[in-house]
């Protein structure tokens, strides 16, 4: 498989795990407050609300758990970019100034393991 196709079926798999994220949490009670939300920092990649709580989801798919060196984690300096673009995106919602917020990584492995990591809020 050539590059560029490589690349369109890795940015497919991507958006098709962003919407089955959006659509659990939705089951959960949540609603979208926003999907693919660009900022001068970045994109975000869901804002969920609900239960006096705002999600902000970091969406990572991997085919495998072990897929190089690249665990699909968030490494510092990005997880730095999400806080900025996640303070950009509340500066323009007053709204969302009394519930509890959150950075959540969703990591999926496959199409059956979903593992979710807290990267809190500061």
């Amino acid at each position: 498989m050539a590059a560029s196709a490589e690349k369109i079926k890795a940015e497919r798999q991507g958006r098709c795990a962003e919407t089955l994220t959006k659509w659990l949490y939705h089951l959960s009670g949540y609603s979208c407050a926003g999907h693919r939300i660009k900022t001068p920092y970045g994109e975000i990649d869901l804002c969920m609300v609900g239960r006096a709580q705002v999600i902000f989801i970091e969406v990572k798919y991997r085919r495998s758990p072990y897929h190089g060196a690249d665990t699909g984690l968030v490494d510092r300096r990005q997880q730095k970019r999400l806080r900025r673009a996640v303070s950009w995106f509340l500066a323009r919602r007053p709204d969302f100034t009394g519930p509890r917020l959150s950075i959540r990584l969703v990591r999926w492995t496959g199409w059956l393991r979903c593992q979710q990591t807290d990267m809190g809020f500061e």
